[in-house]
């Protein structure tokens, strides 16, 4: 039996099961530590098996320990289809755009990461796309604790703005949880 063929004994146990789970941090932690053509065989396989039944659900949701393997593995060796996954998610999970900032602001490519930070905004504050005129250059609302990812949304929005020759968002209100 391949790496693949038993993460996919796993993912079919998983499915099976009603009133429990797979501890899916266990299952990250256990492929992390496999060799290197192993776990690029895996990723391999889940890619290009994301469309059937077993794994569709599993990796079209950002909240599910397989998606959180995929992503950790296309990371590493598929920085496009990484993006790609990441970008497709924004809505149902805005940490997932930080990542996509950052590498544009690297690039200096400030217009497109204001555009994530609004997605990221967006879907923070469950706000659909059909809600237009959000300006997030202009007034941004976001909550979290000090050192969070949220934070680090205020920074990408200032710098963005800052970086098109516009003025870092005035109106920012900035909360601390306790």
């Amino acid at each position: 039996m391949g790496p693949f063929e038993f993460a996919e004994r796993i993912r079919t146990l998983e499915s099976s099961l009603k009133q429990a789970g797979i501890h899916g941090e266990s299952v990250c932690a256990f492929v992390k530590a496999m060799p290197q053509d192993e776990q690029r065989a895996i990723y391999g396989a889940m890619r290009a098996k994301r469309q059937t039944a077993l794994w569709s659900e599993a990796l079209a949701n950002p909240h599910s320990s397989w998606f959180r393997l995929h992503q950790r593995l296309a990371r590493k060796w598929d920085r496009a289809g990484f993006d790609e996954s990441c970008r497709a998610h924004i809505e149902q999970d805005w940490t997932l755009a930080l990542p996509l900032v950052s590498g544009q602001l690297r690039k200096k490519e400030y217009s497109t990461a204001l555009q994530l930070v609004d997605e990221a905004i967006r879907s923070l504050l469950c706000l659909r796309s059909e809600n237009a005129g959000h300006q997030p250059e202009s007034c941004s609302l976001v909550v979290g604790r000090s050192g969070s990812p949220e934070n680090r949304t205020i920074r990408y929005s200032s710098c963005s703005a800052s970086g098109r020759g516009q003025r870092p968002p005035r109106e920012m209100l900035r909360l601390r949880l306790p």
